[in-house]
């Protein structure tokens, strides 16, 4: 038997014996530790490389979609450009038409009132 020193909390100093064990109790013992301890750092590992995966995975989502937003923001920007020059261009037209307009009235105000005041006399 070996003694033994425990130091927990709360509590002096004592002393157990400990029975010796068997080297193939041993043995076996040391195997599974060194087995359960290599799989729980695989499976560790595992989680940790899956949830690096996963925030990369939802990153690379989150820049596409940035990326698509401000393509449309673009497209939006440079279509309301076009409508913006278009409504300008109509305006032009529009103004240039009621001149027209202006001007064939007044002709046609000159006219009826020329035919009529100078054939009597």
């Amino acid at each position: 038997m070996a003694n033994v020193t425990i130091l927990a909390a709360g509590h002096t100093r004592s002393r157990i014996q400990v029975k010796p064990l068997e080297e193939s109790d041993a043995l076996n013992r040391g195997t599974e530790l060194i087995s359960e301890a290599f799989i729980f750092t695989v499976a560790g590992g595992t989680i940790v490389w899956e949830y690096a995966r996963t925030q990369e995975k939802n990153r690379l989502k989150e820049v596409k979609k940035a990326a698509q937003e401000q393509e449309y923001r673009d497209y939006a920007h440079a279509h309301i450009g076009r409508l913006e020059a278009q409504v300008a261009e109509m305006e032009a037209q529009l103004a240039r038409v009621e001149a027209s307009l202006g001007e064939l009235a007044e002709r046609k105000g000159r006219g009826a009132s020329g035919k009529g005041g100078g054939g009597g006399e």
